[in-house]
């Protein structure tokens, strides 16, 4: 009976610990959300449709706007740490912030590209992936 109690405990555990608990987030935003980028289990920021990029501080739980200055679609962002990040997306925008997304500056391409992806290995070096005519 011992034995028994033993594997039911087990199996119970095993089970509860295999599925994911996964928990809706609403952040008020009505625009398609296509990427997002957590530096930790607090700290996060989406981007999407029209421009949008949205900040939590607090895991998702709550998403503040930040002002981007475009309404490109933004399709991706890499965050370097909680001060500097890059969105990219298309009609070639490229943004950065250096103040943890109080002001993104837009960088110029001199390209008609729609940039899909973007990783750097630190604040100065990366690499950006997309699909268009070079000018």
């Amino acid at each position: 009976m011992k034995t028994f109690l033993q594997i039911l405990l087990f199996v119970l555990m095993v089970t509860q610990m295999s599925f994911a608990q996964w928990y809706q987030q609403t952040s008020g935003n009505k625009n398609a959300l296509y990427d997002v980028f957590f530096l930790d289990t607090s700290n996060g920021i989406a981007v999407g449709k029209g421009g949008t990029i949205l900040k939590t501080t607090d895991g998702g739980a709550n998403w503040m706007i930040q002002t981007s200055g475009t309404t490109n679609q933004l399709r991706a962002i890499f965050l370097i740490d909680s001060n500097t990040g890059t969105i990219v997306g298309g009609s070639s925008t490229i943004l950065r912030t250096t103040d943890g997304g109080e002001i993104w500056n837009s960088k110029s391409t001199g390209t008609s590209t729609t940039y899909y992806g973007v990783a750097f290995t630190d604040a100065s070096n990366g690499i950006v992936v997309g699909q268009g005519e070079q000018s």
